[in-house]
């Protein structure tokens, strides 16, 4: 039986660990098992079970024997569907954005944007990847919706 306590920890390790694969402190084909998560997050390896096992069932992560699961690799179809994807709903954001954004959140794109940029020209992998979801939500909020 799960309890409060417990529901808690697991949403903690689903959400951190979400964060940290978006963020790219994970490889892709980089083995991630229950005893590590658990030292590195500081708890007892049933939440980080049930919160990896969360991930595993959403195809965000594969589930390997022995505790542990990978960093999906993408095939070249798949990242091709993926940037398809996104062209249409980054078009879709970037023109309601323009519609009903402000001086103030065009700001905070250009910001953004720049620190990309510098970000990309120091080639740095990881703070890139940060940034381009810093941008994608800064750029979905823009457009103000659903309301």
């Amino acid at each position: 039986m799960t309890t409060p306590n417990s529901a808690v920890l697991r949403d903690q390790v689903y959400d951190r660990l979400g964060e940290l694969i978006r963020c790219g402190q994970y490889s892709p084909g980089e083995k991630i098992t229950i005893r590590n998560l658990a030292k590195d997050f500081s708890m007892s390896p049933t939440p980080v079970r049930e919160g990896l096992y969360r991930l595993i069932s959403e195809g965000v992560l594969q589930g390997e024997a022995n505790r542990s699961a990978l960093i999906p690799l993408l095939t070249p179809q798949e990242i091709a569907e993926l940037k398809d994807i996104r062209l249409h709903i980054e078009c879709f954001a970037a023109k309601r954005a323009a519609l009903r954004g402000t001086p103030e959140i065009a700001g905070r794109l250009r910001k953004t944007s720049e620190k990309l940029k510098n970000t990309r020209a120091a080639d740095d992998r990881r703070a890139d990847i940060a940034l381009v979801y810093q941008f994608q939500f800064e750029l979905y909020a823009a457009c103000s919706m659903p309301n």
